[in-house]
């Protein structure tokens, strides 16, 4: 039965303050033990302030303690201790204020001191009686004697178990508030802790908006990118705006959830939001509003002169109006490098004011502003701002010359999603004369680079139609190059995108020997090496002649990485030497894409020889460091993070990564296989439910990826599935007969021998130990030897030869010992913690509880409640006990070292792993693996909870000092 849409366009959980809650938490945590603390929250309007505080309450609550709540009012603005006695009223057998005493306290020092001291006795009763919490919400509109009382209490409940909590609003503290001198008061005197909330990151966001709708799956990609533009991670803001394009009809209820079907482009500006902006410019003068009216067409920032020479105003009387907007909270001031410059403190504010304006009074002002601009240096002047201002000015032609050249300048930025928006617009406004199917061709491209896989082949087949209507050869090759690239790297169609390949080839072979040959050449070349093709020398070779021949060095890469890789499969060592000469080559262009790609190459040909994962990581923290310097972050990039951060038991990261790929692809299909792993971990066997749809998906992909369809045997096994994960598993066995290389067909027949053993299903088992145990190479993975032992173990067993089988088993452990297998790892040690207990020995059952302790340790450190409890029974059921989490001490940082102790700072801080690599001068990958020690020594399972740590000890050695 269908269920009725909410009534109130709200979000069901609180997103994005994990880390705010924590540090609250072991706040009151050691109020509860070693006395009163204060602490103050501030952020902007809207920010989630109030939310935050209502969460933390009834966590409060559930632990015991008695909770106050009041608020000031701005119409109560004057009321002496307003909210204190709101917040006391009610409470029997208290001293209480009469309303003489209240006024008084105004103007007389004596009255206060006793008022102070009569609140104070107040609370200290209460707390007597169980820990007690006071808040009080919207400080910044408290009166005078509410912020005496509030410092006062900071101080004098020191020694009793209350928390005072005072929450605020920045954007309301103007430089004479009163509140930024008590602020400063209690900070000095290290009486408060301070906590500022921040926007919400695109991430959080998006979760937001998947939570608001009821979506069970992710969020609308594309939604949720515009409402965290429009909206800079403001939660009212994204709330208010979903109810406003509910009411509009653009979100719809159906089947249980809300729907998206409106144009991005006409997202509205809340009434709310609206109405807010608009009280506040009704508090400046008229010359203050017609500035701004004017800043706002400019854009979310603008210079002083700029706005100057729009306005015709004198210095003087625009600093005084930018003065007005500052204080009253629309505008801030962003100078730099010595111009002057403003903001508007949010887009939504910018846009209320823009509503202000009749449509011609806009264009009128964005022409003014276009042709300022335009008179200015080229260096000066972005093309982006350019093609907006002759946009919204109406002028095609001027609009259609600067949407181009943004678009050229995003693609040197890789900002391939800007640059396919500004292409997009560039073919609306096109006129006649010009070659659509050219620019259909670059859409492709920029669309393709952005995770737009299917706009990019609509557009490689309009381009193709376009070129065979005229009858142009070498226009139709290029297109249907672009249509293999967009079924091969986007949608990931084997199959179309080598007919679509093909057909190029033939089509520029029909020229003669064209330049354009050499990528054709090499895209069959990487074709092959993904499919398993025997021609896939042949046509790296052609490749790199060709472009040798005519000058393409990108093509070279394309094919010295192909060649290198076919070389490598054979067996062949040479195979490496093409690989270097391809990355030198890549990065003498200074092309990420290609450097990714030969790096890429370069890691799998080392692990293929035998590397250990401490070397695959140095080589992966490589890939990364140059991907982010150049801002190069496709799918690929983002797949190689999602399993990184699994390999390395941060499923969180693992989440959040994987939730910013481009959906549809068999990458994302890739990824999405491993967070259903984590979901299965997280919540148990019903969130396998996603695996055939991906194994589908996977499955028609290239010889790759379709290796990969194999590795669902692990989440269905991982889900206690071992009859299903058996069936999985069983496309690999043609490949591995066949001496495919592939790592997932390595893992997927670990998962069979396992699966089989668990059912009893002795033939099956016999059957798989035989593909497993297939001659070995001389240069091999440590998966395919892990894969080997594995199952060398199992026959000895089976044998009866216990010594061999625990001699090979625990050679698997070793193999898969920190490799990105963690599920095939944990397979491993506990099959070799039970060959340890059959055997028997004192040592023996040491042994396998060591096992066991590292098991353990990772799925803690992941957070995977459901499997630890099928962990639990495992142990329980081999007479083992699970053993119990080392809690660290609060008070005591001595398990850290010294370099560990410097990177939970930072991270209590909020720097990110990049921002703590660049401080410490060590490399982002050197920073996660202290970051996962610390979790592990201190039993912690996020970034927040080591800052909530730190946060408590830093305070405790600040009281222990004192």
């Amino acid at each position: 039965m269908n269920r009725a849409p909410p009534l109130r366009m709200l979000c069901p959980v609180l997103v994005g303050r994990d880390a705010e809650l924590a540090s609250l938490e072991a706040i009151l945590a050691e109020v509860i033990t070693r006395g009163g603390r204060a602490a103050l929250v501030g952020g902007d309007s809207g920010i989630g302030k109030s939310r935050l505080l209502d969460i933390f309450l009834s966590r409060a609550r559930a632990s015991g303690a008695r909770t106050l709540v009041g608020a000031c009012a701005e119409e109560e603005a004057r009321r002496p201790f307003g909210p204190f006695i709101d917040l006391l009223r009610g409470i029997r057998d208290l001293p209480r204020l009469t309303q003489t005493e209240s006024d008084l306290a105004l103007t007389d020092p004596d009255v206060r001191y006793r008022a102070l001291r009569s609140f104070a006795s107040a609370f200290g009763a209460l707390a007597g009686e169980e820990p007690l919490v006071v808040a009080i919400d919207d400080l910044q509109w408290a009166d005078e004697a509410t912020l005496d009382l509030f410092a006062y209490l900071a101080r004098s409940l020191r020694g009793r178990q209350v928390l005072l909590l005072g929450f605020y609003r920045t954007d309301e503290l103007h430089r004479l508030h009163p509140l930024r001198n008590v602020l400063a008061t209690l900070t000095r005197a290290r009486l408060v802790d301070s906590l500022v909330l921040r926007a919400l990151s695109s991430a959080d966001t998006r979760e937001m908006v998947r939570a608001t709708l009821g979506s069970s799956t992710s969020a609308p990609r594309e939604l949720s990118a515009a409402l965290h533009e429009r909206c800079e991670g403001n939660p009212f803001f994204v709330e208010e705006v979903l109810k406003a394009l509910a009411e509009t009809g653009d979100l719809v209820w159906r089947d249980g959830s809300w729907e998206y079907i409106g144009r991005l482009d006409d997202l509205l500006i809340p009434a709310s939001v609206r109405d807010t902006v608009q009280g506040r410019l009704d508090l400046l003068p008229h010359e203050a509003r017609a500035a701004l009216r004017v800043a706002a067409v400019i854009g979310i920032s603008f210079e002083f002169l700029l706005l100057q020479s729009l306005t015709r105003m004198s210095d003087q009387a625009l600093t005084d109006v930018l003065r007005a907007a500052v204080g009253a909270q629309l505008v801030e001031e962003v100078s730099k490098s010595g111009t002057d410059r403003f903001r508007f403190r949010h887009a939504l504010t910018r846009e209320s004011v823009l509503a202000d304006l009749l449509g011609r009074e806009r264009r009128e002002l964005h022409r003014e502003v276009a042709h300022s601009l335009e008179a200015r240096p080229a260096a000066e002047v972005e093309p982006e701002e350019l093609a907006y201002h002759f946009d919204e000015a109406g002028e095609r032609e001027p609009a259609f010359r600067y949407h181009l050249l943004a678009s050229a300048h995003a693609e040197t930025l890789f900002a391939f999603g800007n640059a396919r928006k500004h292409l997009g617009r560039a073919l609306e406004l096109a006129s006649g004369d010009v070659d659509l199917a050219e620019l259909q061709l670059r859409f492709s491209r920029a669309a393709l680079s952005a995770g737009d896989a299917r706009g990019a082949l609509r557009a490689a087949q309009e381009a193709r139609g376009s070129y065979e209507k005229r009858g142009d050869t070498r226009g139709i090759a290029l297109a249907l190059f672009a249509v293999s690239d967009a079924h091969w790297w986007g949608l990931g169609q084997a199959d179309e995108a080598r007919r679509a390949s093909e057909d190029s080839v033939r089509v520029l072979e029909s020229l003669g020997t064209p330049c354009e040959l050499g990528g054709a050449y090499g895209r069959m070349a990487q074709l092959g090496l993904f499919n398993d093709d025997e021609q896939t020398a042949d046509w790296a070779g052609r490749a790199i002649a060709v472009a040798r021949r005519c000058g393409q060095p990108a093509t070279e890469v394309v094919g010295l990485i192909s060649l290198g890789g076919a070389l490598t499969t054979q067996g062949r060592a040479d195979g490496l030497v093409h690989a270097q000469h391809a990355l030198r080559l890549a990065l003498e262009l200074d092309a990420p894409d290609l450097v990714f790609r030969a790096r890429l190459f370069a890691i799998d040909a080392a692990a293929k020889r035998g590397a250990t994962p401490a070397e695959r990581r140095a080589e992966y923290e490589q890939l990364i460091r140059h991907a982010k310097e150049h801002s190069f972050r496709p799918d690929e990039v983002l797949g190689m993070e999602v399993e990184e951060a699994i390999a390395l038991g941060d499923f969180d990261e693992a989440l959040r990564l994987a939730d910013e790929e481009s959906p549809d692809s068999a990458l994302s299909a890739d990824s999405q296989l491993r967070i259903t792993l984590i979901h299965v971990a997280r919540d148990g066997p019903e969130k396998a439910s996603e695996v055939e749809t991906l194994r589908r998906q996977l499955l028609g992909a290239p010889t790759m990826w379709r290796a990969f369809a194999t590795t669902t045997a692990q989440v269905l096994l991982l889900a206690d599935q071992p009859r299903a994960a058996l069936a999985h598993a069983e496309p690999a066995r043609e490949p591995l007969r066949a001496g495919s290389q592939r790592f997932a067909l390595d893992v997927a027949a670990i998962c069979a021998i396992e699966s089989a053993r668990r059912l009893g299903d002795d033939a099956a088992l016999d059957s798989w130990i035989a593909v497993a145990l297939d001659e070995p190479s001389a240069a091999e993975s440590l998966v395919r030897r892990a894969r080997r032992a594995f199952a060398g173990a199992e026959q000895a067993r089976w044998e009866g030869d216990l010594g061999r089988a625990l001699e090979l088993s625990a050679a698997s452990v070793g193999a898969l010992d920190h490799s990105q297998w963690p599920f095939i790892e944990t397979i491993a040690r506990l099959r070799h913690a039970e060959l340890l207990l059959e055997r028997g020995t004192q040592e023996d059952r040491s042994i396998a509880n060591g096992e066991l302790s590292t098991v353990v340790a990772f799925w803690r450190r992941a957070g995977a409640p459901w499997y630890l409890g099928k962990l639990r029974d495992w142990a329980r059921e081999h007479g083992l006990r699970l053993p119990t989490a080392q809690v660290a001490e609060v008070h005591s940082a001595k398990a850290l070292t010294p370099r560990e102790r410097e990177v939970a700072t930072l991270v209590s801080q909020g720097l990110t792993n990049r921002e703590i690599a660049q401080r410490l001068v060590i490399g982002e990958r050197t920073v996660e693996s202290h970051v996962e020690r610390i979790m592990f020594k201190l039993s912690r399972h996020s970034r927040a909870e080591i800052a909530a740590w730190m946060s408590a000890t830093g305070r405790l050695k600040a009281t222990e000092a004192e």
